[in-house]
């Protein structure tokens, strides 16, 4: 499962499974200040998934990332 560390510690990942794909954002801040904009779609604690590629909204998932970046609060 490839994923983005920082300081050795996994913050962002990706995992492909036979029937969804899989996006792990492990700080909890950035996952929840985003669930308005995943509506529609299987979110838990710490995963979204995606049942096929064409609906990665990649808008989301950047500004996903762009968060994580600047986070500093506990990974989950």
């Amino acid at each position: 499962m490839p994923a983005y560390s920082r300081d050795g510690t996994a913050e962002i990942a990706w995992a492909s499974q036979k029937r969804y794909i899989s996006l792990y954002v492990m700080r909890a801040d950035v996952l929840n200040a985003h669930r308005g904009q995943l509506s529609g779609l299987d979110v838990g604690k710490g995963c979204i998934r995606y049942r096929s590629p064409a609906a990665v909204d990649f808008t989301v998932v950047h500004s996903m990332l762009t968060a994580v970046a600047a986070s500093r609060d506990a990974v989950c």
